[in-house]
């Protein structure tokens, strides 16, 4: 699927492809509202269709003006409120990229999201979308399993 956020050409924009095909790939549901940063995704499409509240989203960071600042970061975060206890747990042990504030600690378990920021597309940070994009997928799995059983 082709989302407008697609079009942007950051030194970063590897790093927001990679993302989001990592969460397409583990079974999410991805939609650009109208925010021209931001991807949100979703457990599946019906649940998006059936306006369940979204799990996360792929956002680009660090600029509010393209035009005069490229941004720095891309997010990979998931709302912690709206996200299955097991998956929440499991997201919230992976302790490498975490961001889930702006200040202060970085790995806060009050904050809104569970956020995941990266900057460079290194080996350390492939190694932990790989981690996250796991524990997505084999969430999404089991669940996407339950539905088509039923």
């Amino acid at each position: 699927m082709n989302f407008p956020v697609e079009s942007y050409s950051f030194a970063i924009t590897p790093i927001f492809r990679h993302i989001r095909l990592s969460t397409e790939v583990a079974g999410a549901y991805l939609h650009q509202r109208d925010a021209k940063e931001t991807l949100q995704f979703y457990s599946s499409e019906k649940a998006f269709q059936e306006g369940q509240p979204y799990w996360g989203a792929i956002q680009y960071e660090g600029s509010n003006d393209y035009g005069e600042k490229e941004p720095s970061l891309v997010s990979w975060r998931f709302k912690r409120a709206n996200l299955p206890e097991e998956l929440r747990q499991e997201l919230e042990a992976i302790e490498a990229f975490r961001q889930d504030t702006n200040s202060g600690a970085s790995m806060d378990p009050q904050a809104e999201s569970i956020a995941f920021k990266f900057g460079k597309f290194d080996l350390a940070a492939k190694a932990t979308m790989k981690e996250i994009r796991n524990a997505l997928e084999n969430f999404l799995t089991t669940i996407h399993l339950e539905e088509n059983e039923i």
